[in-house]
């Protein structure tokens, strides 16, 4: 796998391998078969997973949750992208022969609530797979780019912490779409164009300084139009929708990563780490410090 899980240099962790990796485009069909956990992006064409006796058959567009022990057939042409990982990069705890065998008794709390994120990929039998409307497939794959631009910054000194905490991101993401929560940043079904298009914007730059005004500006509409089309479909205002948005986030960064609060602020789109702190006790009623404790006292 050493194509695919490069070894990163950075000065605060030389000689770091970090076990994970990215495949993509019509040629990296053996990535498909490494024994690690894949999420694919089928964009193009169709595949057929076999398991044993069993084989299905996966048309795009997919979000596809791929472990070890798939026998992947191409279906002619296919055009996809994938992340590749290993569960430790998940939690140390986590491997391939333990998922595999389901030897997970006597895990510490933290690794069994960490199985969440891999849950997905422990489903045997057939193959879990998601069919993607434009709108969550936009979302993925941005999520995808950020994970990339992580790896392809090696900021310090904090970066493999950074790079996990873009990694469970998308795994976030993919699990609700997974398991359909409407918690997640992606909503389905029937919406305007313009609310799909104001979601979108959400979902995937909530880090920006983004306003009703800049958006209404952006997607060629005025604020009193954008407003009451988004509170009429989404059941709340935009300003709420994207408050709960990096709330929601946050908290999966606090209790999910070592990330310093200030740089969690910082990547949900609090510039000011004391008004982050305001806005985050006003809503859950603990400061994001005490809430992260509370949390570790819990496991």
């Amino acid at each position: 796998m050493n194509r695919y899980f490069q070894r990163f240099e950075n000065p605060h962790h030389p000689n770091f391998k970090l076990p994970l990796g990215f495949a993509e485009g019509r040629d990296a069909a053996e990535a498909l078969v490494l024994p690690c956990l894949k999420l694919l992006i089928l964009a193009e064409g169709s595949i057929a997973i076999r398991r044993g006796e069993a084989r299905s058959l996966v048309s795009a567009p997919s979000l596809i949750w791929l472990d070890d022990d798939a026998d992947i057939q191409s279906e002619g042409s296919r055009e996809f992208s994938a992340v590749l990982f290993l569960p430790e990069m998940v939690n140390d705890a986590l491997t391939i022969e333990s998922l595999r065998t389901g030897s997970l008794k006597g895990l510490p709390l933290s690794s069994q609530l960490d199985l969440f994120w891999v849950e997905p990929f422990l489903r045997r039998g057939s193959p879990v797979a998601v069919p993607l409307s434009p709108t969550m497939e936009q979302a993925i794959r941005q999520r995808l780019t950020r994970l990339r631009r992580e790896i392809g910054e090696l900021r310090a000194p904090y970066w493999p912490c950074r790079t996990r905490s873009e990694l469970i991101e998308l795994l976030f993401l993919a699990g609700h779409i997974f398991t359909g929560q409407r918690e997640s940043p992606v909503r389905e079904g029937q919406l305007p164009p313009l609310v799909e298009q104001v979601l979108l914007a959400l979902q995937t730059r909530y880090p920006e300084p983004l306003t009703i005004d800049s958006l209404a500006k952006e997607f060629a509409t005025n604020r009193t139009t954008l407003q009451a089309q988004f509170s009429k479909a989404m059941g709340r205002t935009l300003a709420a929708y994207l408050r709960e948005l990096r709330l929601f986030t946050a908290k999966t960064l606090l209790t999910e990563t070592t990330l310093p609060i200030d740089r969690i602020a910082e990547r949900v789109g609090y510039t000011d780490p004391s008004h982050f702190s305001r806005v985050f006790k006003e809503a859950i009623h603990f400061t994001p410090a005490a809430f992260r404790r509370e949390f570790r006292a819990q496991r």
